[in-house]
């Protein structure tokens, strides 16, 4: 039954985020895209999953209702919002397209060499502790007790998170181009290099859904105002999807072999742990598509953790102050639950259960519901880089619903924090050159 509700209301979701958006792509068909596969996938219970109860599926639904209710309550409102184009020099993303795009081209390799550059330096530290490569590739393990007990020294930190900042301009450059290019897929190299380094995936999904959310934005941002520059072909986009989603699976099964050892999944059926020495299909990777709502499940049921107002939403700024003593550091992973294998992935409901408690939680993803609308039909109607990056870092929020709440990875909020500085200087450069030509997506 509950397989039976999912797909009706995905299928509801998708027809009407098209209706009211005029594209396929749309953050109502985002969220219904990453959490109906997901329950899909749960119910499907090639591990012995326990039973969602139906308070879980209650507040599943709820939220997504609150989500869908945001929506259309700013599309209701829409006609009776004056969008006041003053933004700081909304004519910055046409200087981006100047010369055939070149200024963007530069600005995403200078960006991504900068991540490359900070990862490399990453890794010799580690080739320095271990002596070389292939040694700490088995070692994995240890290095990633090591990474999260904070006992590697001597890494540059954070400057390899431009390569999330390259990521967003290679994906606008590529819109722009409509055909891949070194740039298209270079800013990868970094972030897959710093996550194999740690032992994680997470990282690289999150730079494929930044890559792809970019994309397509973009892409119908060019078709509106700039349609002189868009070589329509299905046929190339296709192409690109493709490639962009090999790089990731690809990526994803190295940090698989890294760990150096079979994977085995408690609870896991016959028929999935025929799959553990298969490249693409393992255990972990189906619990990585599926777990999540059933740590949600138990801690719905168990609901005994504390933690500070907001500490999720606002994790980087209680790291920050709790250097001074003022409150004690949250910690960087959750608690885990047996449902019957342990994960501590629990999706952002409960995170922000945590933080705001139920009604709170509602509230949230119904402000993010008319948040994300909003700038949707702002950037689409006046550009701007601050509405664009805003934008796409709500739907990353969004994208990552189904796991956890995004606002609390440093792949999250640093990059957005680079990129509107980045954002910031560019629009000082225009004001002092002024040599930009408005355009019609800019007046």
């Amino acid at each position: 039954m509950t397989s039976v509700v999912t797909i009706i209301i995905f299928t509801f979701s998708l027809i009407l985020g098209k209706t009211l958006f005029g594209k396929w792509f749309n953050h109502l068909s985002l969220y219904v895209g990453v959490w109906a596969p997901m329950i899909l996938l749960y119910e499907m219970k090639l591990i012995r999953y326990n039973d969602l109860t139906p308070s879980t599926l209650t507040i599943i639904f709820l939220s997504y209702f609150c989500f869908l209710l945001g929506i259309l309550t700013y599309v209701a409102a829409k006609e009776k919002v004056t969008f006041k184009n003053n933004t700081i020099n909304s004519n910055n993303i046409d200087w981006l397209l100047i010369n055939n795009g070149k200024n963007l081209r530069l600005i995403a390799w200078v960006t991504s060499l900068i991540a490359l550059a900070a990862v490399i330096q990453n890794w010799m530290v580690l080739i320095k502790m271990f002596g070389d490569v292939t040694t700490v590739l088995i070692n994995a393990s240890v290095v990633y007790r090591l990474r999260i007990e904070r006992k590697i020294e001597g890494q540059i930190p954070y400057l390899f998170l431009f390569g999330y900042v390259s990521v967003f301009f290679a994906a606008m450059y590529t819109a722009l181009k409509n055909k891949f290019s070194v740039i298209s897929f270079f800013p990868f190299i970094p972030v897959i290099l710093k996550e194999i380094s740690q032992v994680s995936r997470a990282g690289i999904f999150l730079a494929m859904f930044e890559y792809l959310i970019t994309f397509l934005l973009f892409k119908v941002y060019l078709r509106k105002h700039n349609p002189e520059l868009v070589v329509k072909s299905n046929k190339k986009l296709l192409i690109g999807v493709a490639f962009v989603l090999t790089i990731i699976i690809f990526s994803a099964s190295l940090v698989r072999i890294s760990r150096g050892s079979i994977e085995s999944i408690e609870g896991a059926t016959s028929q999935l742990k025929s799959q553990e020495d298969n490249l693409f299909l393992s255990p972990t990777l189906y619990l990585y598509f599926s777990g999540h709502v059933g740590g949600l499940n138990k801690f719905l049921q168990a609901k005994e953790e504390k933690t500070l107002f907001a500490e999720h939403t606002l994790f980087s700024v209680y790291s920050i102050i709790s250097k001074y003593d003022l409150v004690k550091r949250p910690t960087d992973y959750n608690k885990g639950y047996f449902i019957p294998t342990w994960i501590n992935t629990t999706t952002f409901i409960k995170e922000l259960n945590q933080d705001y408690g139920y009604a709170g939680s509602l509230i949230f993803i119904f402000l993010l519901g008319i948040s994300v609308t909003f700038f949707y039909f702002k950037f689409m109607e006046y550009g701007n880089l601050y509405n664009f990056i805003a934008l796409v870092f709500l739907n990353l929020i969004i994208s990552f619903s189904n796991i956890v709440l995004a606002t609390r990875l440093s792949y999250w909020y640093l990059p957005l924090v680079f990129l509107l500085t980045i954002t910031f200087l560019l629009n000082f450069w225009i004001k002092i050159h002024n040599n930009v030509p408005i355009t019609e997506s800019s007046k």
